[in-house]
């Protein structure tokens, strides 16, 4: 592959951009951790527009750079980006700090994506237990409901659980659990 000073030039300001970016995409992966933590999950919504954002911009610097080896003929690659940057020492120090940058934003998003799904869990079980109560209660309420209605019509019918017919509000509350 031919080296055009040109590339070299052009590959080190993406490089430059995608290093500013992937510094900006970590901060704020640092803020919704941060968020996260504190159960601050309102916040979220309008961190989670700009993490898009910032992903989109740092997507586009990577199709611009596989654009800019494909018109080459050459697949991007680590190696292939060395031979480019090869008389570009800064660039091929930053190229560095790049690769670095994304494994540290790769982790901290995976270390939120499993922050996200325990408080999600935790939800669920808090809603799932907060319900079988009143579930619980409301089946009570509805057999006394039947059984006093039974004793009032003197029907002495067996209960056969169909509460459709009674329509008085509770008689029990969570205290009485």
């Amino acid at each position: 592959m031919s080296i055009d000073p040109g590339l070299t030039q052009r590959l080190a300001r993406l490089i430059h951009d995608e290093q500013a970016g992937l510094k900006a995409f970590i901060a704020l992966l640092q803020r919704e951790e941060a968020l996260l933590v504190e159960g601050q999950i309102d916040a979220l919504t309008a961190l989670a527009e700009e993490k898009t954002k910032l992903y989109r911009s740092l997507q586009r610097l990577s199709d611009d750079r596989t654009v800019m080896f494909a018109r080459l003929g050459a697949k991007v690659s680590k190696d292939n980006i060395r031979i480019v940057l090869a008389d570009s020492p800064d660039a091929l120090a930053a190229w560095d700090v790049v690769v670095t940058l994304a494994a540290d934003a790769k982790e901290r998003n995976r270390i939120n994506g499993q922050l996200i799904t325990e408080r999600l869990q935790n939800n669920q079980q808090a809603l799932s237990h907060s319900i079988q109560p009143h579930v619980k209660m409301d089946a009570i309420n509805r057999l006394q409901r039947g059984k006093k209605q039974q004793i009032e019509n003197g029907s002495g019918a067996e209960d056969n659980g169909d509460s459709s017919h009674c329509s008085s509000p509770y008689t029990f509350t969570n205290k009485d659990y």
